[in-house]
């Protein structure tokens, strides 16, 4: 795995989530501001996102939106200092988990076995260092 101190499309979502840039407009439509240009605002709608991002797959505008149920899990896995912690999370999680899109799942999914996986071998997350997005 690469690392470098460039935030990865997670992190730049939960972001997006935590400053309150998206909004909901009606049920299945955002509007997203962008974190490059104030003058910038991508509408999201039927899961799709027209930045240059979203063209190679999902962006950080998609996650802070349709997928943020998984986003703040992730956050949550990868903030667990304990591997029953973590268990308890991914359980709180699962609950959800049949009422969200396969890919986001998928991707929490991904990271909660990351998660297991550092805290196994007993290591914090490191915020300093990013993966590449």
């Amino acid at each position: 795995m690469r690392t470098t101190t460039k935030k990865d499309r997670i992190d730049r979502a939960l972001d997006i989530v935590r400053a309150g840039q998206a909004v909901a407009l009606y049920p299945g439509a955002f509007l997203v501001k962008s974190q490059s240009s104030a003058r910038v605002a991508y509408t999201i709608t039927g899961g799709r996102c027209p930045c240059r991002d979203a063209r190679r797959g999902i962006c950080k505008h998609l996650m802070a939106t349709i997928g943020a149920p998984a986003l703040v899990a992730i956050g949550y896995f990868r903030a667990a200092s304990s591997v029953e912690e973590l268990r308890a999370l991914g359980v709180a999680f699962a609950a959800h988990a049949p009422s969200l899109p396969a890919g986001f799942v998928a991707l929490a999914r991904s990271e909660f076995r990351s998660a297991l996986t550092r805290l196994r071998a007993g290591r914090a997350f490191d915020w300093t260092e990013r993966r590449a997005a």
